[in-house]
């Protein structure tokens, strides 16, 4: 049998007393560089699939959509039988799905774990193509608009945000590009997020250096979550606004007091360009002053109207609405 020799280590099977294995006889073994090379040659063509199937991707969604976006919303934007399923899976996460999302409203999508609600706000913004039915901005198919404009008309801030280790101020800045050095335009949205007490206890203020990996102040989680809400709202006049659970790191009560805020700014801003808000949460205490609420369940509608009429409705949401009061009474 054929045995490849390198100084005193065997590469493959060796024949019974070749000197090249131990006592003689054949090991049978690889040597460890070579298996750890085979490895790490293996995660290199999985890693340059995934970055090839990106950068296709990123091409394909580029170059389609030639659709102007409206300076202003008139009438809303529609979701008619849509439908959603991830690649290499059977089971579609969402299934015929029909809303009406009037221009100018506040909208809450409330639900279980697992209902579909991140998955409706990342095709609501683009991230994602339905697998089937449309979204329509005033009537027009969201596939004919460029990913790049309807992108520059929305803004959000979710659950899994980023820490930019960087300036506090640029970090927030970052939310609208063309106003990163704006100075009162980042205290007007650290101010909204209820930041302002966190940026005026720092030393160097706006310009405090955040993350220790570049030397730079430690915070906390909330403290973070607060600020990748106030990047999330520096965008002026957006058409959509989407909150996913921008707050989960912060107590019921602080959240309520939050979103009870922003509702205010919200409806400014609907007033003013027809925005509208979509609040993901799974509080159902923060989400009761929506103009419109949505329940999903397993990938469908389930139910849809204000809070009054949900709970006098007795459906899911009254029932998930009522435990969860009776959690934060201790009952």
């Amino acid at each position: 049998m054929l045995s490849i020799t390198e100084g005193n280590q065997a590469w493959g099977p060796a024949s019974p007393g070749d000197p090249a294995a131990p006592g003689g006889r054949a090991s049978g073994r690889m040597p460890r560089s070579v298996i750890s090379s085979a490895g790490s040659f293996a995660t290199a063509m999985t890693t340059a699939d995934r970055l090839l199937w990106l950068t296709d991707y990123a091409a394909a969604a580029q170059a389609g959509g030639t659709s102007v976006v409206p300076a202003r919303l008139a009438q809303g934007i529609r979701v008619e039988h849509l439908g959603f399923s991830y690649p290499g899976q059977t089971a579609p996460v969402l299934t015929n799905v029909n809303l009406d999302l009037a221009a100018g409203s506040t909208v809450a999508l409330v639900g279980e774990n697992g209902a579909g609600k991140s998955t409706l706000v990342k095709l609501l913004t683009g991230m994602y193509r339905p697998s089937g039915g449309r979204i329509t901005v005033d009537g027009t198919d969201l596939a004919s608009i460029g990913p790049a404009r309807w992108r520059a008309a929305t803004t959000g801030a979710f659950q899994d945000f980023v820490q930019f280790q960087m300036a506090l101020g640029d970090g927030v800045g970052a939310g609208d590009l063309p106003r990163i050095g704006d100075h009162d335009a980042v205290r007007g949205a650290v101010a909204e997020a209820g930041a302002a007490g966190l940026v005026e206890e720092l030393p160097g203020g706006l310009a405090t250096l955040l993350g220790p990996w570049i030397g730079g102040r430690s915070l906390s989680q909330g403290q973070w979550q607060r600020l990748a809400l106030a990047r999330g709202l520096m965008r002026q006049a957006p058409l959509l606004v989407v909150l996913d659970e921008p707050t989960a790191s912060l107590d019921a009560p602080s959240e309520a007091a939050l979103f009870a805020r922003y509702a205010q700014a919200a409806r400014r801003l609907g007033e003013v360009t027809g925005t509208i808000t979509v609040l993901v949460s799974h509080r159902f205490s923060s989400v009761h002053m929506a103009d419109q609420i949505i329940v999903l369940d397993e990938g469908r509608v389930a139910e849809s109207g204000d809070h009054p009429a949900l709970l006098a409705r007795q459906g899911i949401y009254a029932e998930l609405f009522t435990l969860q009061a009776e959690g934060y009474l201790g009952r």
